[in-house]
């Protein structure tokens, strides 16, 4: 079924989370105006997900993103940094895959935690690969959006050292060789990580 949506949010951003897939649905940047005069959205869009991708040992492919998580904290932490926690139940309350995301005052970033708890008879993948899959549309957030798409670039990091990136407008697909640590998507102002 549908998820539920929990906002949170700083001085600087408004985020959006949606129990199906314990994912960030919106995200909103609040010192910012849209060319058009509303507000700047940095993620608003359906095709936005993030996904944790695997096999069970019985051989059922799981996306995260399908399913429903548990909301199981959203509260202010001591330095006044807000958190939130969904879990994925794995037949069992000391069984589960956990997402945690703290916001913290004053800052853009947002620090994201991934823990599988307890047994993982269900959830542990056969082939020894789990894959996380981040789909992310960048929104036109300047008036030029020709201007705009010739500064977006994908940004990636391989074997702990080695950075590299891309243009849209050149490169729209790319097939990276080896596994990617880090990924951030720049438009002309901004920057998703």
């Amino acid at each position: 079924g549908p998820g539920q949506q929990t906002t949170v949010g700083n001085d600087l951003l408004s985020i959006t989370f949606d129990s199906k897939g314990g994912r960030p649905e919106k995200v909103q940047l609040k010192t910012f105006k849209a060319y058009t005069g509303g507000p700047l959205m940095l993620q608003d869009a359906p095709y936005n997900n993030l996904t944790l991708q695997f096999m069970t040992s019985d051989h059922r492919m799981v996306n995260t993103a399908d399913l429903n998580f548990q909301l199981v904290k959203n509260e202010q932490l001591p330095d006044s940094s807000t958190q939130v926690v969904y879990r994925l139940y794995a037949g069992a309350q000391d069984r589960y895959l956990q997402y945690s995301y703290t916001l913290h005052p004053g800052k853009y970033m947002i620090d994201f935690g991934i823990q599988a708890v307890g047994r993982h008879d269900g959830i542990r993948p056969t082939d020894g690969n789990i894959f996380l899959l981040w789909h992310s549309q960048a929104n036109q957030q300047e008036r030029d959006s020709s201007l705009e798409q010739r500064y977006t670039q994908i940004y990636y990091g391989v074997n702990n050292e080695q950075l590299d990136y891309f243009t849209l407008e050149r490169t729209p697909n790319k097939e990276v060789g080896q596994p990617v640590q880090w990924l951030s998507v720049k438009q002309q102002f901004f920057n998703q990580a």
